[in-house]
């Protein structure tokens, strides 16, 4: 009798152990977050949560001809470990299509396509560059960018709506993934589909209620290799760098596995961006429109020589590749173009970009406009 009572009393201080220890590490962890691996950061802090991704895919859906678009009248609170902004979408008069913007007045048009760093990720309307724009300018920036779009979404969106805003300009983001971007849309693969076959999709209620409260879960699907841990994409170990009194967080596998940093280059990738390019650009000249292409800097391009330290089997490798191949393009075809590069590597000391999440931050979308308004007032005169 006494040794079964041994056993159920060993029994419960094992459980009661267990319980303390976890109440101590989830205390610990919520009062010092830093104290968790860096890759369990990073992935909760890159939006991987699944509340974050069931926001961002409740505004968005599938689109026959455009792949992906937001729906209208959206009013959703996107909350991310870095940031909490809201999103609001309007129809602008268009049937089954939302967009996030305050709406059309009677100034003339400015049309904005792009993908996220349009949209406005991480921050709030207000604080988005196209919106700081029509402040600078007498115009009505139209803020067109959508969430994982790219050269392909891009001119297709353009050529469905554009004849009728009829715009005096067009502002065409590129960005560094768009080339790898056009691949899959060649394969006509939409984003929205991408997003949800990955391994940040929704999980069931409990395990979705403990990876947003329980660090200790996600320790150990960490420490096992489990869940968005065993994707291929965070095999490398995830990085940090300081810039002035900036701690930023990135994984090079992000960076290695949807941008071309050698001479490794996908013709039909390539092609692909150049022909939407072009095409965007002609319905600008048939409409009577200026056009323009932005060229949006990428985090670690700004940071690479500080960055580059870290992994130092990267010096061979040059970050601006896709970049001198689209200008090399770009001036071939006499387009228009602002690079937003130098002006953010002279000022990289700000936080121009979240520190874990690799969008701009306020400050960031405020530096663009100073520059593309600049190039504005030059193309008017």
């Amino acid at each position: 009798m006494k040794s079964i009572r041994k056993t159920h009393f060993f029994i419960i201080q094992i459980f009661l152990g267990f319980f303390v220890s976890i109440i101590l590490i989830e205390l610990i962890c919520h009062l010092y977050p830093n104290v968790l691996p860096v890759e369990i950061q990073f992935v909760r802090r890159r939006g991987t949560l699944p509340e974050y991704i069931d926001t961002l895919n409740r505004i968005h859906e599938n689109d026959s001809f455009l792949l992906s678009k937001m729906k209208p009248n959206v009013n959703e609170l996107l909350k991310h470990p870095e940031f909490s902004y809201r999103v609001k979408t309007v129809s602008l008069g268009f049937p089954q299509i939302g967009f996030r913007d305050d709406g059309i007045d009677k100034n003339p048009i400015i049309l904005a396509v792009g993908n996220s760093f349009t949209f406005g990720w991480g921050c709030n309307l207000k604080d988005v560059w196209t919106e700081i724009l029509e402040k600078y300018s007498s115009f009505d920036v139209v803020n067109m960018g959508v969430k994982g779009y790219g050269p392909i979404n891009q001119t297709r969106l353009l050529m469905k709506y554009a004849p009728y805003l009829k715009p005096k300009m067009i502002l065409y983001e590129f960005f560094v993934n768009d080339v790898t971007d056009c691949q899959s849309l060649i394969l006509k693969k939409s984003p929205t589909k991408t997003l949800a076959k990955g391994n940040i999709t929704s999980l069931q209620p409990l395990t979705n209620w403990l990876s947003l409260h329980s660090s200790s879960y996600e320790i150990i699907k960490w420490l096992l290799k489990i869940g968005i841990y065993k994707n291929r994409k965070l095999k490398t170990k995830v990085i940090e760098y300081k810039v002035a009194n900036n701690t930023y967080v990135f994984n090079p596998d992000l960076l290695k596995d949807t941008v071309y940093l050698d001479n490794n280059l996908n013709k039909e990738e390539f092609e692909c961006s150049q022909k939407m390019i072009l095409e965007a650009s002609n319905l600008s000249k048939r409409l009577g429109a200026i056009f323009i292409v932005v060229l949006i800097p990428y985090r670690e391009q700004i940071y690479w020589d500080i960055f580059i330290e870290k992994i130092p089997e990267w010096k061979s490798l040059n970050p601006d590749l896709p970049y001198e191949l689209i200008i090399e393009f770009l001036a071939s075809q006499k387009i228009s173009f602002i690079d937003l590069r130098p002006a953010f590597k002279r000022n990289r000391n700000k936080l121009l970009y979240w520190k874990i999440d690799a969008h701009w931050t306020p400050q960031g979308n405020k530096l663009a406009v100073e520059l593309i308004y600049e190039k504005i007032k030059q193309e008017l005169k």
